[in-house]
């Protein structure tokens, strides 16, 4: 069996491509692709997802967690067989770990964009029993990414301002390079695509995903018109003031609920996002990155 391992990056259109991925999960099945990801019976089973988590701030995992994930691609491998399929396809941005310093007592301590990255997919590499591992990353420019990130984490909860959240993060480690460099020593190879939603639209983005596990599979597996409970829609620039005032004052389950509402009302498919980066850091990180995605996309 081969496995197509969709590893992220966060913010990338992981999110709109996993929801296709589980509406047409039967259609896959019988294209003979088993989609298969953290939140499936499979992968609770032996808990993957709190392995992955530690492996994100663990450099060196222990013998147990390489036996979780040798079991669980053991049972994808099982389950997969017995519906006769050729192919593995998983997808978890959780894989690369976490970004970018979560606080300024880190900073010091991470050496590059997702400087762990290459833990999971390590212990993956050496236990999926897999005949075949073809990784995919989707990268985007920074400037944009890193304005995404920081709307992330007050949708997630923080109520940091986006100059404290700035402020420890290095623009000089901001290159998708090492990312990619991790992911081939792991695999021997990888396939980095450029996320352009805003460009080709959001059915073509997911045919074009579909098609590097088979030319023919976006045909086989109908993709729907895209939109609506299908995005992880981004906040706006009211959303991101009201979530860093909300998480400011609740938490638990009414934090959640609230910044739920705030994402359906206040989004960016409804109201504008704004700018974060003053232009002269835009500057700072085009003159650094100048034509970084466009010569790591392989076709």
């Amino acid at each position: 069996m081969r496995l197509v391992l969709h590893v992220g990056a966060h913010k990338t259109g992981t999110t709109l491509i996993q929801q296709v991925l589980r509406q047409r999960r039967k259609k896959l099945l019988d294209a003979g692709v088993f989609f298969t990801e953290h939140q499936d019976p499979l992968a609770l089973e032996v808990r993957l997802l709190n392995a992955i988590r530690a492996m994100s701030d663990i450099p060196n995992p222990g013998p147990g967690i390489s036996k979780r994930f040798a079991r669980y691609f053991q049972l994808v491998r099982e389950v997969g067989g017995n519906s006769n399929c050729e192919v593995a396809l998983m997808s978890s941005e959780e894989l690369l770990g976490y970004s970018l310093p979560r606080s300024a007592e880190e900073v010091d301590t991470v050496d590059s964009l997702y400087g762990n990255a290459g833990v999971a997919l390590g212990v993956i590499a050496e236990n999926s029993g897999m005949d075949d591992v073809l990784p995919v990353l989707y990268i985007r420019d920074q400037a944009s990414w890193l304005e995404s990130q920081f709307r992330e984490r007050i949708k997630m909860g923080g109520s940091q301002s986006f100059d404290e959240f700035l402020s420890f993060t290095d623009l000089s480690k901001l290159s998708w390079e090492p990312v990619v460099d991790q992911i081939r020593s792991a695999f021997g190879q990888v396939v980095v695509r450029k996320y352009d939603l805003s460009q080709v639209g959001s059915k073509p983005f997911v045919e074009n995903f579909l098609d590097l596990i088979d030319p023919d599979l976006s045909l086989a597996v109908d993709v729907p018109e895209l939109g609506g409970a299908f995005s992880n829609q981004s906040l706006s620039a009211v959303g991101v003031e009201l979530g860093q005032a909300v998480n400011g004052i609740l938490s638990g389950h009414d934090r959640t609920k609230m910044m739920t509402y705030i994402q359906k009302n206040f989004g960016s498919g409804t109201h504008e996002k704004g700018n974060l980066l003053p232009a002269a850091v835009i500057q700072e990180i085009r003159d650094r990155y100048d034509g970084e995605v466009a010569r790591l996309v392989t076709h």
